[in-house]
């Protein structure tokens, strides 16, 4: 009987936490998603006026300043449609450089905003893409990665809190049949 109930806690608080886990990482994605929108409309913006003047120094500042305030945010990167970077956070050594990764050739083409999960060297990225249109010319993109770190974190330690749990009820249940085991066993030989 404590077999059973031990399993039927078991499945159940697998259940559980496996849907409070799912839970969390929706939250997760979609905060990350609307801090992305956000932060990209509003780089989107001061990416296009720097390019319209030709301030290319004062955007990659900007963008700069952006990934160091931000922990998540991994990287920016504005291109135009030729995948020329004008600016690179991640990688400065390709500052007016042709970028050729397969996301930089899918990046160049994109003609409304997307948001695209990547695997960048064991990390999984979040990319907001966003074109930029120079007097009504599209010109290139601004594409900024966002970690996707804190959530694998975030269900790593989940996972491994969830385990902790389920071991401690099977021990507290094989406890309780020890307990159980050696009372019936004393009262058999204290009525024999």
């Amino acid at each position: 009987l404590q077999f059973i109930s031990t399993l039927l806690q078991y499945f159940d608080q697998r259940t559980q936490s496996k849907q409070a886990l799912e839970r969390r990482v929706f939250l997760i994605k979609s905060h990350l998603n609307d801090k992305g929108n956000l932060l990209a409309k509003s780089l989107l913006k001061q990416s296009e006026e720097s390019v319209a003047s030709f301030n290319f120094f004062g955007i990659t500042k900007i963008l700069e300043e952006a990934v160091l305030s931000d922990k998540a945010l991994d990287y920016a990167i504005l291109m135009n449609k030729s995948r020329i970077a004008f600016a690179h956070t991640a990688k400065p050594q390709l500052q007016s450089q042709i970028l050729e990764e397969q996301s930089d050739y899918f990046a160049a083409n994109v003609m409304t905003r997307q948001i695209k999960e990547y695997d960048q060297q064991g990390n999984t990225v979040l990319e907001f893409i966003e074109p930029l249109v120079i007097s009504t010319e599209p010109w290139g993109v601004l594409r900024l990665g966002i970690s996707l770190k804190q959530l694998q974190n975030e269900i790593d330690q989940s996972t491994k809190n969830s385990e902790q749990r389920i071991k401690n009820i099977i021990l507290k249940s094989i406890l309780t049949a020890l307990i159980l085991a050696v009372l019936g066993l004393a009262i058999v030989i204290v009525i024999v």
